[in-house]
């Protein structure tokens, strides 16, 4: 049985009392997360950016929203927008991390789909759903999305989310400590992110 995630933190709020105006927003926004999306194996590069298809990526858009609550001035809407694009960069590194994890970054599988023949693309969606309970599926997918037409446009991509990410940030307000720790976030998720190529990567284990 999957567990509601709002479940928790409704019984929280519940617990302290009448409810103030921000307290009722607070629960819409955990009730009615803005922005999800239903999630395919097969997206195109164009809806990895949108965003709002992954649970990381919904979660920091609602918990951007929901600080900006606190704050007298700060709209919550920009603040999800950006919670949103900070939350599809950091998809993107979560999935690099190192093994036994071996997945895939979802804007590089999109690039490897786009890019692919039509029965490479076939075998990487079938692939897709495999590795989602198969180690040996993961490792394959991996090695077969890092053509070098895929990882050029993904590192392209991924550059374009920074900045994205950075002029949305510029917008909400004036910069500060807490600014440049999500600058340095966002740096930091562009270089987890980054993957080798699959001659590279061939090269280099058979060092």
């Amino acid at each position: 049985m999957r567990r509601d995630p709002a479940r928790l933190p409704m019984r929280y709020l519940d617990s302290q009392g009448p409810r103030t105006p921000t307290r009722e927003a607070w629960a819409r926004d955990l009730v009615h997360p803005a922005g999800t999306k239903a999630r395919t194996i097969a997206r195109t590069p164009r809806d990895v950016l949108a965003g709002g298809a992954s649970r990381r990526e919904t979660a920091y858009a609602r918990e951007a929203a929901m600080a900006a609550r606190t704050s007298n001035g700060a709209s919550a809407g920009d603040w999800r927008r950006f919670g949103e694009r900070y939350g599809v960069l950091a998809d993107q590194a979560a999935a690099c991390t190192p093994a036994p994890a071996h997945r895939t970054p979802p804007l590089l599988i999109a690039h490897a789909l786009a890019t692919a023949s039509t029965y490479r693309r076939q075998h990487l969606v079938r692939l897709s759903h495999e590795a989602q309970h198969d180690v040996s599926a993961r490792l394959t997918l991996r090695d077969l999305s890092c053509s070098p037409a895929a990882v050029s446009a993904y590192h392209r991509d991924l550059v374009v989310m920074r900045h994205r990410a950075r002029a949305c940030l510029a917008e909400l307000g004036s910069p500060g400590p807490f600014t440049a720790l999500l600058h340095g976030d966002l740096d930091f998720f562009l270089r987890r992110a980054s993957v080798w190529t699959r001659e590279v990567l061939g090269a280099t284990h058979g060092r």
